[in-house]
């Protein structure tokens, strides 16, 4: 069937008239061909492959990196929500939070646990249903833009985060639910259109330059906040004003939406359907409701969310718990801990960049099994670590409790570190290339939702299976590490029955 009568029966008007037969053959029918085809992409939106239409200005490929100013832009996608989760959830804010605005550790980090967990539990519930709708409707950047406004409104909110102001925990609560619902949420919608606006060849590379310079964005804060803290202390700024932590929320903020704009601005959307939003919201749950029923059918992507909530549980956990039991381990202050994080970010972002390239060429199952093997040797490694042996070999007990860690276990634990938090940023990379490359490209946003949903539960899988584990065995070691090798491993033998093929959509 040639393009004509495609476009014919697809319903889609001709934007030129196509030339005669007996102009073909001259100069001047070869033009109008050309015409008559860029005029029908760009009525489309489709390009001969299929991949999302770029116009001139957004195809001119940057020769340094291959991409064009489409597929960079939403690059930076990545970039922009990082800091809200290093200096925000991590690092910076959250410790004020817990120790200064609530003041009891125990009760702040019940509180802080309910203002991160409430927003995994919102994207859980309706990832899935506002990517199935936006299925219907076709464009996702109408979704992205409201998103980046509320995003940013409540994470600049945070400068208002003063200690002893009536009420702030609970605005504070307030505002980080906000911030991490619109950052994560925006997730979705921008992991839909990839491919979109990349060739399948260019996926990995594509998707691992994203989060790697995400993870190098995440450095760059952390740095500048530890300039900042010692720029506060020379300028003998009032330290209870807390400057720095409620400067952590405005940064993040305006950070997310000014590196959002160049997506919305120059990143080429999927073309509307046409449909009113009630035949989208109708259809988008039918075809929901459809999907998780004929997951027999997709078993292929069933064993791939399988295996990506068993990578994530581990993830999550080592992120969230590692820090906290380094500090423990080695009487860490934030100084300390912070140049920890940095050490994690620079493995994920060195690693991300170089796992896209291994992508393309072995593909993102391969790579992700690589990286759940190799996670479980490094995680066991960290698990021998002591203040003053790493498994039979012992040292001198010499950690210090403030600036950088100097001592052989502490500077073997950073260096763990850095290559654990390397196959985190594998496993982030290559998890978004095998979805883009399984699932059915009419269902994409869908699916990703999907996979939000796994994720944001092991969101809460991770940490509850810690407890449970530390409480029964009474050790925080193996109560942390014992969990993360076997989330690794879970992740591992599902991957294993994961197929890199296209899944169709089963005929009605």
């Amino acid at each position: 069937m040639n393009r004509a009568h495609m476009i014919k029966r697809s319903g889609l008007p001709r934007l030129l008239p196509r030339p005669s037969r007996a102009t073909l053959g001259s100069r001047r029918g070869n033009r109008d061909c050309r015409l008559y085809e860029n005029g029908m992409n760009r009525q489309t939106g489709l390009s001969e492959t299929g991949v999302g239409h770029m116009n001139e200005s957004d195809s001119r490929v940057d020769a340094k990196s291959g991409f064009n100013r489409g597929q960079l832009s939403w690059a930076l996608a990545d970039c922009a929500r990082e800091p809200i989760i290093s200096l925000v959830a991590s690092f910076i804010f959250a410790p004020y939070f817990v120790t200064v605005l609530v003041g009891d550790a125990v009760r702040g980090q019940a509180l802080w646990g309910i203002a991160i967990g409430i927003p995994s539990l919102i994207l859980a519930l309706g990832g899935p249903t506002f990517g199935a709708v936006a299925d219907q409707l076709g464009r996702r950047k109408p979704w992205i833009a409201p998103l980046v406004v509320l995003g940013t409104i409540g994470c600049c909110g945070l400068w208002f985060s003063e200690p002893g102001q009536s009420g702030v925990v609970e605005l504070s609560m307030v505002l980080v639910m906000v911030g991490l619902v619109c950052t994560d949420g925006s997730l979705i919608f921008t992991n839909a259109m990839l491919p979109n606006i990349a060739e399948p060849s260019q996926i990995g590379r594509l998707s691992g330059l994203s989060w790697g310079i995400s993870f190098l964005a995440g450095v760059f804060t952390l740095g500048l906040f530890l300039g900042l803290d010692g720029l506060t202390a020379s300028l003998d700024l009032d330290p209870e004003s807390h400057l720095i932590e409620r400067l952590s929320g405005v940064l993040s903020g305006l950070w997310f939406g000014v590196f959002m704009l160049p997506l919305l601005l120059f990143t080429p959307d999927a073309p509307t359907t046409g449909k009113r939003m009630n035949e989208a919201i109708r259809n988008g749950l039918e075809n929901l409701v459809s999907t998780f029923r004929d997951l027999k059918h997709y078993r292929n992507i069933a064993f791939a969310l399988g295996s990506g909530m068993g990578l994530a549980s581990a993830v999550i956990a080592f992120y969230s718990f590692t820090g906290l039991y380094a500090s423990g381990l080695f009487g860490w202050d934030i100084t300390a801990t912070t140049y920890f994080g940095i050490a994690n970010v620079l493995g994920a972002a060195f690693f991300a960049f170089g796992s896209g390239i291994l992508d393309d060429r072995l593909g993102p199952r391969r790579v992700l099994l690589a990286a759940a093997l190799l996670s479980v040797i490094v995680t066991s490694m960290m698990a021998a670590v002591t203040p003053t042996s790493f498994g039979p070999i012992l040292f001198e007990s010499s950690q210090v409790e403030t600036g950088f860690p100097t001592s052989p276990s502490e500077i073997i634990y950073l260096v763990l570190g850095f290559f654990q938090s390397g196959m985190l940023g594998v496993i982030l990379t290559s998890g978004r290339s095998l979805m883009s490359r399984i699932a059915p490209l009419e269902k994409m946003t869908e699916f990703f939702g999907l996979s939000a949903l796994f994720g944001r539960s092991a969101a809460f899988v991770a940490p509850i299976l810690i407890s449970w584990a530390t409480i029964y065995f009474g050790s925080q070691r193996a109560g942390l590490f014992g969990v993360v090798i076997l989330l690794y491993g879970v992740g591992f033998i599902f991957m294993l029955y994961v197929q890199e093929e296209r899944a169709t959509t089963p005929d009605r």
